[in-house]
């Protein structure tokens, strides 16, 4: 405590700026208090600590206190699995990373005690989980085992699997019907869990037989009819047209350049210096989650992809809403479906200005150098002046063949629909296509960064190697290659999304397994990445483990017809990114829980609120650095122009919810 006092004294944030604050003033008292106050900027010293020690302005430090120690009961087993899958580098091989640290039960023993209605056997272990397991009870035990089954593989997928794959031969297991508000869709059967590389691959494959029926009436919803939420339908064929527009050879000389110059943009604006009280030495700090996994791939987005006009913030806060609601919210949680539904409105809204200024300015987007065109700026430019008043309605939706689908159905006939409906549904289709590129585009590569990062400063060693590879890949495409490979090797181990929900549409088997039709199926790519088959001695990082990049049997970046738009980028930010802070000189985790990857990190507002997006992402994880002469650290000051409103004012939303 006395070294974590002295830590903490280095503040210097006047008096009448109270982070205890209870509340801003009025509009009509802060208009009095600028009338009767000169306008004098005040300049603070910025202590670190303390911002990152207050959750929120608007609460006291016993109310914290005990909302923390809450906080800390329920996320008990989670953590303690996360613990043992942090290790896996190191202590792989052991036994007890098969074991649940609450229970000294592997996931199937747990599982057989469950299915034979034994459920005192958790009860007494999980004090979060108590009424709940008692409530099962009066349920099937089919579905107390889903309700196990999504507990373990949450906290610590890869246990999970390794204990399921090591006692069931054909690697699927068959558990309770899920649950759904609201359903649009029928659900008239089980669940089941895939495992063996071969069935994760055909079921990826055939969208026939496991459709993404399970989120495309609520990606509908909320950005409209993105092809990418639907199967085998003709609006699929704009996957081709988009793929198209984004171009493979510039990747490297376009891309990786930009990554670069916003990763050490952000740095320098987001980075809060220390001075060490014991070394006398300044220390940066930066918040990875927020400041750069998400940050730089959100500015990324609007400068590649064509979002002009829009701030990260509001990026960050719709691609969090949307992803949350489409990929996990398997339960169709209301709130969150209707979180999405808001920001697919405030994106349609905002950008509707936009998509119509660049058809009304299309002679000028073809004046523009190709590296210096957006995605947007391709897709107006492939459709083709729409406005020409000369074009007939034939030649309009010419314009139009193998690009964008305008119909609202199969069944609706081209030839009924007058110029004015054409001209609107394009645009329509141009903003939801340009929307879907921002979906998936941010809080996987967020989460890809962060876990990936978590893992190799979690272990001395393959941080060395990390940091050996990040230097040799700047000098040639093989050295880069390997760098890449260590990134997506070591995702595997904590991958952004380790399993994938589907709907089965018709009966069939995998596996000599007989599936119902209209069940759901859990896919679980994280443990095809550890099949032997495929993956030989899968527990080891092999940066050679496949030839080419594009010949991988990584699951990271979706498969087949569902693979990610914008994987090409992915391949590109992601281990630039991870390169940019594993330069940072003697980069390491902030010591004890800020340093740690927090998937639950809740403000004081949002545990009284509730936490809309509760467990779904990596929210927080604070790193340090040193100053060096390669990178000069300096005390920041920020300019408080009105001192009517409070210091904690001045910082940002999204910086405001994780300090």
């Amino acid at each position: 405590m006395k070294l974590m006092s002295l830590l903490l004294t280095t503040s210097m944030v006047l008096p009448q700026f109270s982070y205890a604050q209870s509340g801003r003033p009025s509009d009509a008292e802060m208009a009095a208090m600028r009338q009767s106050q000169p306008m004098v900027p005040q300049i603070l010293s910025v202590d670190t600590k303390k911002l990152y020690l207050n959750d929120t302005a608007n609460s006291s430090r016993a109310m914290r206190s005990s909302l923390s120690a809450k906080r800390e009961q329920l996320s008990k087993t989670h953590k303690k699995l996360g613990e043992v899958r942090d290790r896996a580098f190191t202590d792989m091989d052991k036994d007890y990373n098969l074991l649940n640290p609450e229970t000294g039960m592997t996931f199937w023993e747990e599982f057989q005690a469950l299915k034979n209605g034994d459920l005192d056997v958790l009860t007494s272990k999980y004090p979060d989980q108590k009424t709940k397991l008692k409530l099962g009870k009066l349920l099937k035990p089919d579905l107390i085992n889903l309700l196990h089954f999504m507990t373990w593989m949450r906290a610590n997928g890869l246990v999970t699997f390794k204990s399921l794959m090591a006692n069931d031969n054909d690697g699927i297991l068959e558990l309770g019907k899920l649950k759904i508000e609201n359903s649009p869709y029928e659900v008239d059967g089980p669940t089941y869990v895939i495992t063996k590389f071969k069935d994760v691959e055909k079921a990826l494959a055939d969208n026939e037989l496991f459709s993404v029926r399970n989120y495309h009436q609520r990606m509908k919803d909320s950005v409209g009819d993105f092809m990418l939420g639907n199967d085998n339908k003709a609006i699929n064929h704009e996957h081709t047209w988009l793929r198209g527009l984004i171009d493979v050879k510039e990747m490297e000389p376009r891309i990786r350049p930009l990554v670069r110059s916003i990763f050490e943009q952000e740095m320098k604006n987001l980075e809060l210096v220390k001075m060490n009280p014991y070394t006398k030495q300044l220390e940066g700090n930066i918040e990875l989650i927020n400041h750069i996994a998400r940050r730089v791939p959100a500015i990324l987005t609007i400068k590649y992809f064509g979002f002009e006009g829009i701030t990260p913030e509001k990026i960050m806060e719709w691609s969090r809403a949307t992803q949350d609601d489409f990929f996990h919210n398997v339960t169709g949680d209301d709130t969150k479906a209707k979180a999405a539904v808001k920001a697919g409105q405030e994106m349609q809204s905002q950008l509707t200005k936009l998509v119509d200024n660049k058809f009304k300015n299309i002679a000028s987007l073809a004046q523009k150098p190709r590296e210096e065109q957006t995605i947007l700026d391709r897709m107006v430019m492939s459709i083709g002046d729409i406005n020409d008043p000369s074009l007939s309605e034939d030649d309009l939706l010419n314009l139009l063949k193998d690009k964008v689908y305008i119909l609202k159905n199969d069944t609706e006939e081209l030839s009924k629909l007058d110029r004015a409906t054409i001209i609107s549904r394009v645009k329509s289709r141009v903003r939801t296509n340009l929307i879907g590129t921002l979906v998936g585009g941010l809080e996987t590569t967020q989460a890809a960064i962060s876990q990936v990062l978590n893992l190799i400063l979690g272990d001395k060693d393959l941080t060395k190697k990390a940091q050996a590879l990040s230097l040799t890949a700047k000098t040639g495409r093989q050295q880069q290659q390997q760098f890449n490979n260590l990134v997506w090797e070591v995702l595997r181990f904590h991958p952004v999304n380790p399993v994938v929900f589907r709907y089965i549409e018709k009966d069939t088997e995998l596996s000599g397994v007989k599936m119902k039709a209209k069940s759901h199926i859990i896919i679980a790519t994280q443990a095809a990445m550890f099949d032997p088959d495929v993956f030989p001695n899968p527990e080891s990082i092999d940066i050679n483990r496949f030839a080419s990049p594009h010949n991988d049997k990584y699951f990271h970046l979706g498969y087949g017809k569902h693979r990610c738009l914008g994987d090409y980028v992915s391949m590109i930010q992601v281990p630039e990114i991870i390169s940019g802070i594993l330069a940072l000189p003697n980069v390491r985790k902030m010591p004890g829980a800020y340093g740690e990857l927090d998937f639950n990190h809740m403000t004081t507002r949002a545990l009284i609120g509730g936490d809309k997006f509760d467990q779904s992402f990596p929210e927080r994880m604070i790193l340090e650095y040193n100053s060096s002469s390669a990178r000069p650290l300096s005390i920041k000051k920020i300019e408080v122009q009105d001192q009517s409103v409070s210091f904690e004012a001045y910082l940002k939303d999204y910086d405001r919810n994780h300090f």
